[in-house]
């Protein structure tokens, strides 16, 4: 979702007491299952997930019952980093496994509840972004009361940030903060950076939207830390950019110049021409204020650059 000048990101507290507990703990006598929580629990999710790939190649002949509990923690590791896709791919493996094993091994109908889960998220998101908000929300409730049914805060803190956007589009501001705030208390307590930074954006906007300066710069500089120390490049590149609308409203144009001219920067290297031509028309907003406020032509002339440069880039090619 874009604004003028504003940009929304889109971008195992109790889940270690249940799936750590039941699928990993139970496999004490190999050791990736322990290493694994370790990482899981420290929000290393990639990392864990390295090492269950690593695992598999090296081991052709893995037991069904602990393939099924790696193909388990696969799953929650790739909707924890955003795959939502690879998320589904591996619940659907587990399933299929527990055919395979022993029924007491089989953590209770958790993977058809994931399973479940993904689906109604991404059927939510595709009404969301047809605009059938009420059949968003209605599926988005439904994720939310199966991840709390069966002991899942991952899966349900994600389908409150994603819900938090439904009424952002609805402007209905106190809901939007009231989701974010809810997502952002389980993400800490699981080391779920990534919505933690996403959590903190929007909170940020949140406020930005109320005319809390104050607030909202503590948000955004808080999601930028996390974002710039994990790499989250286009979680980084969304604040910068609301990081230069807050310091432009305040006048801090010269900071302001410079958080755009870094997202601009990040977007160049990683991402699209929306992005860029979004981040070369904040950058034209700057020097065409500078102009009204110098009555110097100069500003106006460079500003008027930047807004054809970023115009060319939207404009396709025939």
């Amino acid at each position: 979702m874009k604004y003028f000048f504003i940009r929304l990101l889109f971008f195992i507290f109790l889940i270690a007491s249940s799936i750590s507990a039941k699928t990993i703990s139970s496999n004490q006598n190999n050791p990736i299952f322990s290493e694994i929580i370790g990482l899981r629990k420290n929000g290393n999710f990639d990392e864990a997930i390295k090492i269950i790939d690593k695992y598999f190649l090296a081991n052709l002949e893995i037991p069904y019952t602990d393939r099924y509990h790696l193909e388990l923690n696969l799953g929650v590791l790739y909707w924890n980093s955003g795959n939502i896709l690879e998320s589904q791919r591996r619940y659907l493996a587990a399933y299929r496994l527990e055919k395979l094993i022993p029924r007491s091994s089989i953590v209770s109908n958790f993977c058809h509840n994931a399973i479940l889960i993904v689906d109604l998220y991404n059927k939510a998101k595709e009404a969301r972004d047809s605009r059938f908000f009420p059949q968003s929300k209605s599926l988005f409730f439904e994720a939310i009361a199966i991840s709390k049914k069966i002991l899942s805060p991952e899966h349900e803190a994600k389908c409150l940030r994603q819900l938090s956007l439904v009424y952002w589009y609805e402007n209905d501001l106190h809901m939007f903060g009231l989701l974010n705030n809810e997502c952002l208390n389980i993400a800490r307590q699981l080391n779920l950076f990534k919505d933690t930074s996403i959590c903190l954006n929007n909170l940020g906007l949140y406020c930005y939207k109320n005319e809390d300066y104050i607030s909202a710069l503590k948000y955004f500089e808080e999601s930028l830390s996390i974002s710039q120390k994990n790499k989250y490049f286009q979680s980084e590149s969304e604040c910068l950019t609301n990081l230069g609308v807050l310091h432009k409203d305040i006048g801090n144009y010269e900071f302001a110049l410079s958080c755009f001219n870094r997202a601009l920067e990040i977007d160049k290297k990683y991402f699209g021409n929306d992005y860029i031509s979004n981040d070369i028309n904040n950058i034209g907003t700057i020097y065409r204020k500078l102009g009204l406020l110098s009555f110097d032509d100069n500003y106006f002339s460079i500003s008027l650059k930047y807004f054809l440069n970023s115009l060319e880039l939207l404009t396709p090619a025939y």
